[in-house]
């Protein structure tokens, strides 16, 4: 009778061994999919696709991508109305949605003509970051992964001004930041 009570005692804990092995190696193997899971998420958002369109007698260099900042470009106002845009592709290649957190443009920096042709252009010029149908760009939107969106960087000396410049003004200094965050 004792023996056949060890052999039931061993039965179960060599059976509660066992079920605690597979609960052991289940919990593992869970673990290593959800790290695999992280580690597998992917972070790509970028501009492509540039074109610029040019009003009336205005000039520019293109500018460089950097990720999400538009940098290192110049646009040159000749007279009233000169204006050109940018337009570009905002691209989420990633797997996961990005939410545009801040939206950093710098403050436009005007050479010129020293009499008075620099303030009259910067204190009038347009400087904006508009959505395809023309709107003004606003943070806290979301970029769905595997999707883009495109944008116009307007930089315009408008066409309501009375006075033109007496030279061509060299607007720089018009870099963008894109901020995203992971929504």
């Amino acid at each position: 009778m004792k023996k056949k009570k060890r052999e039931g005692l061993l039965f179960f804990i060599f059976g509660g061994c066992i079920i605690a092995l597979t609960l052991f190696v289940l919990y593992n193997v869970s673990l290593k999919e959800e790290a695999n899971q992280e580690e597998s998420k992917i972070w790509d958002i970028h501009f492509v696709d540039l074109i610029a369109s040019v009003v009336g007698k205005a000039e520019y260099t293109l500018p460089t991508f950097s990720n999400t900042v538009v940098q290192q470009h110049t646009v040159t106002i000749h007279d009233i109305g000169d204006s050109v845009t940018f337009q570009f592709r905002v691209v989420n290649n990633g797997n996961q949605d990005a939410l545009l957190k801040n939206i950093v443009m710098s403050v436009p920096r005007c050479n010129g003509d020293k009499e008075n042709d620099e303030q009259l252009v910067c204190d009038n010029l347009v400087y904006e970051l508009l959505n395809e149908d023309g709107t003004k760009l606003k943070d806290d939107i979301v970029l769905s992964k595997e999707s883009s969106i495109v944008l116009h960087l307007l930089v315009e000396y408008p066409s309501s001004m009375k006075e033109k410049p007496k030279k061509p003004v060299l607007i720089d200094n018009l870099d963008i930041d894109l901020i995203f965050s992971k929504k």
